[in-house]
C-alpha cells in the first residue's frame, strides 16, 4: 500500500472525519461501561441471566476499545499526512514565488540594461547638442547661448531626474520652472529658423 499525495483541504477533511469517529466510540464506551456496572453487580448477586449479558458487554466493550485503538491509528496517520500535505503545498508556493522571482530579476536586470543606454543616449545627446549650438554661434547666431543651453538644460535635466526613483538625491523643480529638452530645442530652432530666412537670399529662402 503507498500513500497517495493529498492535499491540505482533504487532510483536513479526514482528520475531522476521523476525531468525529473517535468521539462517537468513546460515546458508546462510556454508554456501555454504565450497562457493564449494573449487569456486573447482577451477574456476581447469582443473576444467570446476568452472567450471560455481562459477557457480552464485556466482548462488546473490547471491540470498542479496539475500534478506539484503530481510530488513534488513523488520527496518527491522518496528522502525518496533513503535515506532509502542508510542506507540499509550502514548497509549491515556495516554488511559485521563485518562479515569480526570476521573472521579476529578469524585468530589473533589463531596466538596468536600458538606464545605461539612457544615460549613454544622454551623454552623447548633450555632446552633440553642445557642439552644435557651437557652430550655430560661430555662425553668426549668437542665441541660444551656452550660457542659455547650460542654465535651461539643467532645468530640463532636473525636471527629468525629479521624476525618478531616485529623485530624492535631486532638487525638485518648481512647476512653473519645469523644463524638457524638446520644447526647448523647438523654441530655439524657430528663432534660429526666422534668423535664417533673414539671411538667405529669395531665391534661396523660397528653394
Amino acid at each position: 500500500m503507498t500513500n497517495k499525495p493529498t492535499t491540505v483541504a482533504v487532510a483536513e477533511q479526514m482528520l475531522a472525519r476521523f476525531e468525529r469517529d473517535r468521539s462517537a466510540l468513546v460515546e458508546q464506551r462510556s454508554a456501555l461501561a454504565k450497562k457493564r456496572s449494573a449487569a456486573a453487580y447482577d451477574a456476581h448477586a447469582g443473576d444467570a441471566a446476568a452472567v450471560k449479558l455481562l459477557e457480552r458487554l464485556i466482548q462488546d466493550d473490547g471491540e470498542l476499545q479496539a475500534k478506539i485503538v484503530s481510530v488513534d491509528d488513523a488520527l496518527n496517520e491522518a496528522r502525518r499526512r496533513l503535515e506532509q500535505a502542508r510542506a507540499a503545498e509550502a514548497r509549491q508556493r515556495d516554488c511559485d514565488k521563485a518562479k515569480a522571482l526570476r521573472g521579476q530579476l529578469a524585468r530589473f536586470t533589463a531596466a538596468g540594461r536600458d538606464c545605461d543606454a539612457a544615460l549613454n543616449q544622454l551623454l552623447a545627446g548633450s555632446a552633440v547638442m553642445r557642439d552644435a549650438l557651437t557652430q550655430i554661434n560661430r555662425l553668426g547666431c549668437s542665441h541660444p547661448s551656452h550660457a542659455q543651453l547650460d542654465s535651461l538644460g539643467a532645468l530640463a535635466l532636473r525636471t527629468a531626474l525629479s521624476a525618478t526613483a531616485w529623485n530624492r538625491y535631486f532638487e525638485r523643480t518648481a512647476p512653473g520652472e519645469r523644463k524638457t529638452f524638446a520644447a526647448l530645442v523647438a523654441a530655439w530652432a524657430t528663432m534660429v529658423e526666422r534668423q535664417i530666412q533673414q539671411r538667405l537670399p529669395g531665391d534661396e529662402e523660397a528653394a
